[in-house]
């Protein structure tokens, strides 16, 4: 295996570990949690990369579609689900929780 291959496998364990349940619509919040962040597991290690990989790796999680499911797609869900009246926030809020219970550190990138 290659280091990239290894980085990615190590990404999706952790990820797995985290969120052993991981739906579309989550892994879409999720997506836009790592989304211009530095994120780190208990351990120092990045978790994520580029925004494409980032989609990629949450695609693995959920079994459900590839990294153009995920990239980018948080302010759609975002808008559709204010167009029902629906609050994002408290999903966002939950998936932030369980990465931080974790260990996980997240530094927005200014």
């Amino acid at each position: 295996m290659t280091t990239h291959e290894l980085n990615a496998e190590r990404i999706e364990s952790t990820l797995r570990e985290i969120f052993p349940s991981l739906s579309e619509l989550e892994g879409k919040l999720l997506w836009g949690i790592f989304r211009n962040a530095n994120v780190y597991d208990k351990d120092g290690n990045r978790l994520g990369g580029s925004f494409r990989y980032n989609g990629a790796r949450i695609a693995a999680v959920t079994g459900i579609g590839d990294y153009l499911t995920y990239y980018c797609s948080d302010s759609f869900v975002k808008m559709a689900m204010a167009a029902i009246g629906a609050d994002p926030q408290p999903i966002i809020d939950g998936l932030t929780k369980r990465l931080t219970d974790a260990g996980v550190t997240i530094t927005p990138i200014p």
